[in-house]
């Protein structure tokens, strides 16, 4: 995770000592940082009290990731996704609108 290298190194603090600060198992950060696991609400609350920034910060920074990893893992499916246009039609391919609306 990048922001380990922008927030934490520039310390000169360890994922012990981060950890212990924190109230948490070192593997847990350790875990976070190797990107084994992704930082849950539990995390971005202790983060956040230490660093001085919002859990909300820390939560919006995994959410990213997440879409990041997500949209790089499913590029292929998500070329082939034809939008949904205005009118709740999916596809003309045929003259004739696939209508989805209920």
């Amino acid at each position: 995770m990048r922001c380990w290298e922008e927030f934490i190194e520039p310390l000169g603090l360890s994922a012990g000592k981060v950890a212990k600060i924190c109230g948490v198992p070192r593997t847990r950060i350790q875990c976070i940082v190797s990107k084994r696991i992704g930082i849950s609400g539990d995390n971005a609350v202790r983060l956040g009290g230490f660093l001085g920034t919002s859990p909300e910060f820390w939560m919006n920074l995994q959410a990213r990731y997440d879409v990041l990893m997500a949209e790089r893992e499913a590029a292929e499916d998500l070329a082939l996704i034809v939008p949904f246009d205005q009118r709740g039609c999916v596809s003309r391919a045929h003259g004739r609108c696939l209508d989805l609306r209920f």
